[in-house]
């Protein structure tokens, strides 16, 4: 489990374990990238990059995000999605505060790093098994897996 979450399993919770049954179907490969799926999707909006927020106010009709240099944008409606880091942190000022509720969750959660590395050889120098896609090795040693 830790090799796959970066998180040791004692840590992690089974509610959700195997739940994706419902995105059954193809996988797909981009070679262009994953961007050509955010590129379709930010069509025709603006979309304002290395802005970091300081504060999101909710409290009226429309949305007011600052930023830190003082910049104020405005929105009928806003997704807010930064790294858990930055939610633990504070430095975000949600007005009005967030409820206890979801300050608890945010500060319950866990991270830690994973990396995925993907490598394509020009021949499989491997057993030729049409059911195989995946090779690996796990070490001995917990958390350690190459």
């Amino acid at each position: 489990m830790s090799q796959d979450y970066a998180a040791d399993a004692s840590e992690l919770s089974a509610k959700f374990y195997d739940a994706n049954e419902q995105f059954n179907g193809a996988e797909h490969i981009f070679p262009l990238g994953f961007s050509q799926i955010t590129n379709a999707l930010a069509k025709d909006l603006n979309i304002v990059l290395n802005k970091p927020v300081k504060e999101i106010d909710s409290t009226g009709s429309l949305v007011f995000v600052t930023a830190e240099d003082g910049t104020k944008y405005n929105a009928s409606r806003v997704i807010i999605t930064v790294p858990l880091g930055v939610l633990q942190s504070g430095n975000i000022n949600f007005i009005p505060p967030l409820d206890q509720g979801k300050v608890d969750a945010i500060n319950r959660l866990g991270m830690g790093v994973m990396d995925k590395l993907w490598l394509e050889f020009p021949t499989a120098f491997w057993a030729n098994d049409t059911n195989s896609d995946w090779i690996n090795y796990i070490s001995d040693i917990p958390g350690q897996w190459v």
